[in-house]
């Protein structure tokens, strides 16, 4: 979308429906024993574990060792991301001309800076938890230029 030397752009990246296994909360205490990244850098409430007096918790039975394929528990990924977002100004021709340019632009820019999900990791679009193996969320990043052409 362009106004008076202004353009607007945006993207929108959306999944519905699905879902995913989502490994961290199968077991918070770590792998085959160990304490992992899951428990050593996050706060949990270890009470929502399923038991027969807590039919309706969170998560499934906390154990410590080899997953057991059927306690693997599936959340919905459904999310909504706005993916890309810039705005950006062209200086106009009379400008252009007192400046000896052809071209002056200047942008900002950001990249995956909202998402709306129920998605308890980081990253719904890949599945990405807090286990060690999945250790970083999408990140956010913002960008600030100028292109000037002569």
């Amino acid at each position: 979308m362009s106004y008076k030397g202004f353009t607007f752009r945006f993207f929108l990246n959306s999944f519905q429906g699905g879902a995913d296994g989502y490994l961290s909360a199968n077991h918070l205490d770590g792998y085959n024993g160990t304490k992992g990244n899951a428990t050593n850098s996050n706060s949990f409430n270890f009470a929502q574990y399923w038991s027969p007096a807590n039919p309706s918790a969170q998560y499934s039975n906390p154990w410590v060792g080899t997953p057991v394929p059927g306690a693997r528990r599936f959340f919905q990924r459904n999310f909504t991301r706005l993916q890309d977002v810039s705005l950006a100004y062209t200086l106009d021709n009379s400008l252009l001309k007192k400046l000896n340019a052809q071209t002056v632009k200047v942008f900002v820019s950001g990249k995956n800076l909202w998402t709306n999900t129920d998605w308890q990791g980081w990253d719904p679009e890949t599945g990405q938890g807090v286990s060690s193996f999945q250790p970083f969320p999408v990140m956010k990043s913002y960008a600030v230029g100028l292109k000037v052409s002569f």
